[in-house]
């Protein structure tokens, strides 16, 4: 058997395979309602499906105390701790670069 006859069986049994899948995909889609999925639709089937229990209970008390506790600036107590302890090492120039008044600049640029 030469090459290019192998090929040719190969590729009459995938176009063969193919055609089934496609056909068995048509028969199953006709099956299936067609049109969109309506709202009240979607979220039966979510609630029938019972994936969403794993995400535990979030009501607008909880919304309401993350709120706050944001607006105090306790939500994230580690980041209160990483601003007055930086990890990055203090560069003396940068820093005289930031607080530096630059209003003579700003003024002199102006005119």
């Amino acid at each position: 058997m030469k090459k290019k006859e192998l090929v040719e069986i190969i590729r009459a049994v995938v176009k063969l395979e193919v055609k089934k899948a496609v056909k068995s995909a048509l028969v199953e889609s006709k099956q299936q309602p067609s049109g969109p999925m309506s709202l009240n639709e979607a979220l039966t089937q979510t609630k029938d499906s019972g994936d969403w229990k794993s995400m535990g209970t979030f009501d607008s008390k909880d919304a309401r105390a993350s709120f706050a506790a944001m607006q105090n600036g306790t939500s994230n107590p580690g980041m209160n701790d990483l601003l007055s302890n930086p990890a990055v090492q203090r560069d003396e120039s940068l820093e005289k670069a930031l607080t530096r008044d630059y209003s003579q600049l700003v003024k002199a640029m102006q005119k």
